[in-house]
């Protein structure tokens, strides 16, 4: 199925449109990231992971857990592989269209969100940036070598290794700000 065009500006209003329908939300390590106090913010990884247990069942009061991934049974999907299966197909045309040669494992989905500076531990290489929305501010400084590189992923898609340079996103008004992050993973194991 075509989700897309091939032309940049139009895609980027259709990503755009896709994201707006999700739910954001937050876990507890991406609220202590986020310098916003905006509860229309959400930080979110889509993939796989070894945090399985979902919740208790507020009516049986049974453990609920993800569903197990196919490619490693001891792992499991994330929330929100489960609730926007369509995202896969979404996703895989995106990188298809307009960075075929990159591999990933998980994309990162981002709301609103101001992240303080970093490094990314847990990823392996490169990462691909892409960030959509009707906003002023909200680059991504890489620290590259010495010095500051001012990113605004909304033009077209940018590499960068974030498992090696720390950076952040600058604060930013007016309209919604998302970003995807498309990233590989060290091996998930649980702690």
């Amino acid at each position: 199925m075509d989700y897309f065009t091939g032309d940049w500006e139009i895609d980027t209003g259709i990503m755009y449109s896709y994201l707006d329908a999700v739910e954001f939300y937050c876990g507890t390590e991406s609220v202590k990231m986020n310098n916003r106090s905006n509860r229309n913010s959400g930080r979110m990884k889509y993939g796989t992971t070894w945090r399985t247990f979902l919740r208790y069942n507020p009516y049986t009061g049974e453990k609920e857990f993800l569903p197990p991934a196919a490619e490693n049974p001891n792992l499991g999907y994330t929330k929100v592989k489960c609730c926007n299966p369509v995202l896969e197909y979404v996703f895989k045309e995106f990188q298809s269209l307009y960075f075929p040669e990159f591999e990933y494992s998980s994309v990162q989905l981002t709301k609103n969100f101001e992240i303080k500076r970093h490094i990314d531990s847990k990823n392996i290489g490169e990462s691909v940036l892409v960030a959509f929305g009707d906003y002023e501010g909200g680059e991504t400084i890489v620290e590259f070598e010495g010095q500051e590189w001012v990113i605004d992923a909304r033009t077209k898609p940018v590499k960068f290794n974030g498992s090696k340079y720390y950076h952040y996103v600058k604060p930013f008004t007016g309209g919604d700000r998302y970003s995807l992050v498309f990233y590989s993973l060290k091996k998930e194991k649980k702690k």
